[in-house]
């Protein structure tokens, strides 16, 4: 099955393989590494010529077949060693590279081996290098369907590592976040993703360390460029940090995020504060952000008094998030704010901020919550 035409069959063969064989037959597993690797490395290259035919995919056809006979023989004469063929492999251009998308599904569940490492780390190099090369050439060839790929499967991986070693795999990614901002922006939601179904299935990850790396590559020069005409690559990277927007409208709490909301605020208040940064935040309390309030209501404030009302006001969803945080805030929590004078001044100053912007919501807000109760 795992040499099989079919992509689809591989890759459910090699999902089976890692899920219902491994640890119990290992060796059984280790071959079949090994012939995904030599068949993915006999598979021709669109670098090299295929043989004058009316129908070139016929060509190719012939060649699989032939290739995928060999394999099957060395796999059942058990020439076959994984790691030498993982290490033999060598990513290039084109549609060989789709050859090997079944190996990722197995080894990704398989992290405990070091090839298996080496592998994906090698992956995401000729990933980066390939978007470096598009970079300087928009006439270059892109394999886009790998890229996703890879990356939702190496996501999956790399959470399932212990920290130091996840963060060395992800090197070339974070390195690559001011460069690709719009890939680096995806692969962080891909991290989330797993995150969130990892938590589900109440598995645990690295996922923090790897969030607190990504949040560290987000420098200066990214929120400025963010701010700026043609900035949107990197307005999506800052919103990926701060969990993006895709999530239910029933969500309000995200379980991983409990007990590490500081470190959120902490890279709130780190950045340069923009109408960018403060539009990710806002959404992210608005969305998942619960856990964080009424507390986050201070960063919020303090931040919204270094922006300009009318930079604010030009921005529909700001005022809106914000408001609507409020207005959950006040109802939930209206006691505890009204108890606390840091909070209190701080509900008062977002209030202020957003009246200046224009925004009726908040005036009757602060009205209401200016007001004593008789």
């Amino acid at each position: 099955a795992v040499t099989d035409p079919s992509l689809e069959v591989r890759l459910w063969a090699c999902e089976g393989a890692a899920t219902y064989l491994y640890p119990e037959h290992a060796d059984l597993v280790f071959h079949c590494i090994g012939a995904v690797a030599m068949l993915g490395a006999l598979f021709p290259s669109p670098e090299r010529p295929l043989a004058f035919h009316s129908d070139p995919s016929l060509v190719l056809e012939a060649q699989f077949h032939s290739a995928s006979r060999t394999v099957r023989q060395r796999f059942l004469d058990k020439e076959i060693k994984a790691h030498d063929e993982l290490e033999r492999y060598q990513f290039t251009d084109g549609d060989r590279c789709q050859e090997v998308l079944p190996l990722f599904a197995l080894l990704k569940h398989l992290p405990e081996l070091v090839s298996g490492r080496t592998f994906f780390a090698n992956a995401v190099d000729y990933i980066v290098q390939s978007w470096d090369e598009r970079r300087g050439n928009r006439f270059s060839r892109r394999d886009s369907d790998f890229e996703t790929a890879v990356s939702q499967q190496f996501a999956e991986f790399v959470l399932t590592l212990p920290p130091k070693a996840a963060l060395e795999c992800c090197k070339p990614f974070l390195d690559a976040a001011l460069p690709h901002p719009e890939n680096i922006s995806w692969f962080i939601m891909s991290l989330v993703n797993q995150e969130d179904q990892a938590n589900i299935e109440g598995v645990r990850t690295c996922f923090w360390p790897l969030w607190e790396a990504f949040a560290n590559s987000i420098s200066d020069e990214a929120v400025q460029k963010a701010a700026g005409l043609g900035g949107s690559g990197y307005a999506e990277l800052i919103g990926a940090v701060f969990f993006g927007e895709y999530w239910k409208d029933n969500i309000r709490r995200w379980t991983p995020i409990v007990g590490n909301e500081a470190v959120v605020d902490e890279l709130f208040l780190k950045l340069r504060p923009t109408t960018v940064v403060l539009h990710a935040y806002a959404r992210y309390l608005y969305n998942i952000g619960e856990s964080a309030l009424p507390e986050a209501l201070i960063p919020l404030a303090q931040v919204l008094r270094s922006c300009d009302a009318k930079d604010v006001s030009s921005k529909p969803d700001i005022l809106f998030y914000t408001e609507t945080i409020l207005q959950r805030c006040l109802y939930t929590h209206r006691s505890r704010i009204k108890g606390s004078p840091q909070l209190r001044e701080s509900v008062l100053s977002i209030l202020d901020h957003l009246v200046e912007a224009g925004s009726r919501g908040a005036y009757r807000l602060r009205d209401d919550f200016a007001t004593p109760a008789r």
